[in-house]
């Protein structure tokens, strides 16, 4: 048998994905026929205001159609002129813009209606009510999303004209069943079960594609017995949308007007709030067939049925009579209607599942809660919030140890810690006066009358005669005081229960005696706290939490671990530049100096301008400085003088075989970084040389003799500027700096500074004989033996992990950052195996390697240098890896993971003698650095690799790559002199082998 249920959902679920299409074409002006205005009604200015900030908000974004014009109407003169009036305000409205309704396309949607049935949706309206599902570009929608996506296509099937919607009813259906071409007025209808239609308007056809009558509310019996319901038991139920023809609405304003223009006094005998006409009422019912113009007098009003509306009725049926009303039916389509809290709260638990085929889902945009049989919009639990059935929250923020009930509906509050009863709805308004005030009744209370309140069967009691106009909900300061309020109320109900249901000559305000209940406090109704709601916070309210949710998910994100592509949808679109520092910490917590770190580096991946985003990955990098400074950074030492008169030292530079990058910050502090490294001669002497001599002058003296860079200094200023990696004394200045030779902030002149020491200071660094660039640790060991050096002449005798971790903030300091195994490779001899555990201040566990003799002695003759005669500057890489790595980028973390298993497996086999298979993971390393960045070779280098490769056992790079030099293992049998001819063979002088040796003897205490 055909499953005709399935069928219906697939053709709607395919119909929902064609009309996103359609409004996707639309929004880009890709569609030459589309509504040329598209119309709000509204209750009143304030309500009005409130829609246009909600329509001005997706004209931003792009998400309203760019050749559609978007207006908001409200009632005019704050009266109330009913749906009637309001069509008629805006045909005039229109005309007046465009001088004539010829060509034009509108699309109407009413809503200003006060929601009386669903209360807490009489400020915001039902129109921006929201709707279970997430849309495909990641928006939280709303009902009035859903009626424009869902139009999108109708506006190129209908001719020139308007075509109105209720804004409490969602049409699912598919444009493609819609032909709009009738000189008349089209009633769009869908079937529904008979026990359905009897609680909406009902349309009876007359058989020939017209409504033959227009059944309002009419009890199921009835129903039958006019024939309204076929033989499957369903009616055609009224949906709410009328597309009326342009000739139609020139009738209708023909009702305000005088010779083709507006007529004050015609208007205002027609729009009022005395007249209040009913679009559904009054202009639908002279179109059906079997309408007469005695009982079109005698039909139920909007407001009150009086001789203005009488005369004006008589008008309508002289203008409408001679059109009628065709029956449109839609088949499949659905008619979902946000009419009554019951029916809200039925939509927001079952209805979600039966609507699972349009995607609709239990939680939207919300944080922190589960919900076995809950639903939630808009809401952020502080907690692990659980959600029982038939619950609902829209707009909430929920404490932690909060304990919600079953059968329930909160919305616009935040909850504090309570066990909440079950049965009621809670909502909050803020009101101008600053105050709060927390509207609580029953499921299934009616505030059109006042029968029943809070689960009580009421007596009758004295007016007013509605829980709508009924003074009951106290003004309070704040949230919690409200909520503490309402629960009151609440209680004081349940005791009073047998007395309530007994009639009463006064009113249920004096009955309850909540005047004595809260003295002092002005109570409100559900009208007037309407009346006073405060728009403006409603709607920042509202878009607070959507920023506090977001924030969220963004720290649950960064903590779990997830990538950018997971990171960036959580980011709102215009980053504030004070986003980390205006962060919410006493409601959703701090950051660890990790996550904030990531969280920094993530906003500058944001699609930002330049500038701010360069600010963001600035803040980021400070982060690490900070982190690192405080921890590795010991206090200035005291009253600092000289010990000695000068100091030398020299130091050897270190060749990177595995583990390169693992000693990197923040990898290295979070998850511990172990490398092999060895110390190198070059051309059989140490490398870096650095003297420290105390002057008898003054001042400063800096020298980068090398470079022929010599700079005397007499301003303390001066010197503590050295952020700059350019300047050729920055690595000077950060040295002495970071020992607190000089002060990092402030201080005394420098002459006096000095003179409390005993004299100048002249610090000259040498680099001898190494192309810059060179990938050997270079600049780092220049660092330590800068540290070293000058430490010794004040007397300071720092053992090798104090010098690593003072060089990790001198290049913090400059800016330039980097790891510790470049200065641990110079300062300590030997081929040593370097461990360290996570932690920002390393902790290095030091295992020198002991080689067999023979062991030693091939190493010594198979290891070579190869010079590039490239040099590459790698700052930006670090920063470049450092930040794939901040945002959790899957190839960089699983590289590192590989990257750091290599080390021990080099050490093992460089201990059993296995050059061979030492040579084979120097290669993986290779391979490793080129996976984790792909710009460390480049063509030049791989043709030398190419050209030597038969001579080659393993290759490395030293260093970051791109330049400098390789390293490489030759092949059992092959020399170094069969290597330097063959690179004659092919390259300039420059790209040769350089000598190298091995040293075992180092300048400083490995402790």
């Amino acid at each position: 048998m055909i499953n005709t249920h399935k069928l219906a959902q697939l053709f709607l679920q395919q119909s929902s994905a064609d009309a996103w299409e359609e409004y996707r074409l639309t929004l880009a002006g890709l569609r030459p026929v589309v509504w040329d205005f598209i119309v709000l009604t509204a209750a009143n200015e304030e309500q009005a205001q409130f829609y246009r900030r909600h329509l001005s908000e997706r004209q931003e974004k792009g998400y309203l159609p760019r050749n559609s014009r978007c207006l908001v109407l409200a009632d005019p003169a704050g009266q109330r002129v009913g749906s009637g009036g309001a069509t008629l305000n805006v045909l005039e409205e229109v005309r007046s813009r465009c001088g004539s309704l010829a060509g034009l396309r509108l699309l109407v949607i009413h809503s200003g209606g006060d929601s009386k049935r669903i209360p807490q949706y009489s400020a915001c309206g039902k129109l921006f009510s929201p709707v279970l599902r997430q849309l495909p570009d990641g928006r939280n929608s709303t009902l009035f999303d859903e009626l424009l996506i869902a139009m999108s296509g109708v506006a190129a099937r209908c001719q020139p004209g308007m075509l109105v919607l209720s804004g409490d009813v969602l049409l699912l259906f598919n444009p493609l069943q819609l032909d709009l071409q009738l000189d008349d007025a089209v009633a769009v209808s869908c079937q529904k079960d008979a026990a359905t239609g009897q609680h909406h308007g009902v349309f009876l056809d007359d058989g020939h594609g017209g409504v033959k009558a227009f059944l309002h509310k009419i009890p199921l019996p009835q129903l039958h017995r006019l024939g309204a319901v076929d033989e499957w038991g369903n009616v055609d139920i009224d949906t709410g949308a009328i597309f009326l023809s342009r000739a139609v609405l020139e009738a209708l304003l023909s009702l305000i007007s005088r010779q083709g223009q507006t007529d004050p006094a015609r208007r205002a005998a027609v729009i009022n709030s005395e007249v209040r006409l009913s679009f559904y009422g009054d202009f639908l019912y002279p179109l059906a067939k079997d309408s007469s113009a005695a009982q079109f007098q005698q039909e139920k009003a909007e407001g009150s049925l009086n001789a203005a509306l009488q005369a004006c009725r008589q008008e309508l049926w002289a203008v409408l009579r001679p059109f009628r009303l065709r029956l449109l039916r839609l088949s499949p389509a659905e008619f979902v209607h946000f009419g009554t809290t019951p029916e809200l709260l039925s939509l927001a638990s079952g209805g979600v599942d039966d609507y699972e085929f349009l995607h609709w889902q239990r939680q939207v945009g919300c944080f922190g809660l589960t919900s076995p049989g809950g639903s939630a919009y808009n809401t952020l639990a502080l907690g692990k919030c659980q959600l029982p059935p038939d619950c609902y929250l829209e707009d909430c923020i929920v404490a932690e140890n909060c304990t919600l009930p079953a059968n329930s509906l909160f919305a616009n509050l935040n909850l504090p810690d309570r066990k909440y009863p079950g049965g009621i709805v809670m909502h909050g308004l803020q009101l101008r006066s600053g105050k709060c005030c927390v509207r609580i009744y029953g499921l299934n209370d009616d505030s059109k009358t006042l029968k029943s309140y809070l689960g009580c069967q009421l007596g009758q009691f004295a007016a007013p005669e509605s829980l709508w106009e009924t003074a009951l909900f106290p003004e309070c300061p704040d949230w919690e005081t409200g909520i503490q309020a309402a629960l009151q109320i609440y209680q004081t109900v349940q005791e009073k229960k047998k007395t309530l249901s007994q009639d009463c000559p006064y009113s249920l305000t004096a009955e309850l005696q909540l005047e004595q209940l809260f003295p002092g406090r002005r109570l409100h109704s559900l009208a007037s706290s309407l009346a006073e709601c405060d728009y403006q916070a409603l709607w920042e309210n509202q878009a607070k939490l959507r920023q506090y949710i977001l924030k969220a998910r963004l720290r649950e994100i960064i903590q779990q671990g997830q990538g950018l592509e997971k990171i960036l949808p959580c980011l709102p679109p215009d980053v504030p530049a004070d986003f980390l520092s205006a962060w919410p910490e006493e409601l959703l917590g701090g950051w660890t100096s990790g996550g904030r770190m990531r969280l920094l580096y993530c906003l500058s991946r944001a699609p930002l301008p330049p500038e701010r985003q360069k600010a963001f990955a600035a803040q980021a990098f400070d982060c690490i400085r900070r982190e690192i400074c405080q921890a590795c950074l010991p206090p200035p030492p005291p009253a600092l003088q000289f010990a000695t008169t000068e100091e030398t030292v020299e130091l050897p530079l270190r060749v990177n075989w595995g583990g390169g990058w693992t000693d990197t910050p923040p990898y290295c502090c979070e998850q511990g970084g172990v490398v092999l490294n060895a110390a190198i001669k070059l051309q059989g002497q140490y490398p870096i040389r650095v003297t420290a001599r105390r002057l008898p002058q003054l001042q400063i003296e800096l020298a980068s003799a090398d470079a022929g860079h010599y700079g005397t200094f007499t301003d303390l200023a001066a010197l503590q500027d050295c952020g700059n990696p350019f300047d050729p004394f920055a690595l000077h200045k950060a040295a002495l700096l970071s020992l607190g030779i000089i002060p990092r902030q402030g201080g005394p002149a420098l002459k006096e500074l000095l003179r409390q020491m005993g004299g100048g200071l002249s610090l000259s660094t040498q680099v001898m004989n190494v192309p810059r660039g060179s990938g050997l640790g270079t600049s780092s060991i220049l660092a330590a033996g800068s540290l070293l050096a000058v430490g010794r002449l004040f007397g300071l005798r720092h053992t090798s992990a104090e010098i690593s971790n003072l060089t990790l903030c001198l290049e913090q300091i400059m800016s330039t950052g980097g790891g510790w195994q470049d200065q641990l490779g110079g300062l300590l001899p030997g081929i040593k195996l370097i461990r360290t555990t996570p932690g920002w201040q390393p902790e290095y566990a030091v295992q020198t390697l002991r080689l067999s003799a023979n062991t030693r002695r091939n190493l010594q003759e198979r290891f070579v240098l190869i010079s590039t005669g490239q040099r590459r500057l790698a700052r930006n890489l670090l920063r470049e890896i450092v930040g794939k790595y901040l945002t959790n980028d899957r190839n960089t973390l699983e590289t590192l993971r590989d990257i750091r298993t290599l080390p021990e497996k080099m050490g093992a086999a460089l201990q059993r003698g296995n050059l061979d298979y030492f040579a084979h993971l120097l290669s993986q390393q290779w391979e490793l650095n080129q996976r984790l960045d792909p710009g460390c070779s480049n063509t030049c280098i791989e043709f030398i690799l190419n050209a030597c490769q038969d001579l080659l056992e393993g290759q490395f790079i030293a260093g970051a790559g791109g330049g400098g030099f390789l390293q490489v293992i030759l092949k059992k049998g092959v020399s170094r002199k069969n290597l330097a001819t063959r690179l004659r063979k092919y390259f300039p002088e420059n790209v040769a082998v350089w000598e190298s040796q091995f040293t075992d003897q180092g300048d400083i205490s490995p402790e």
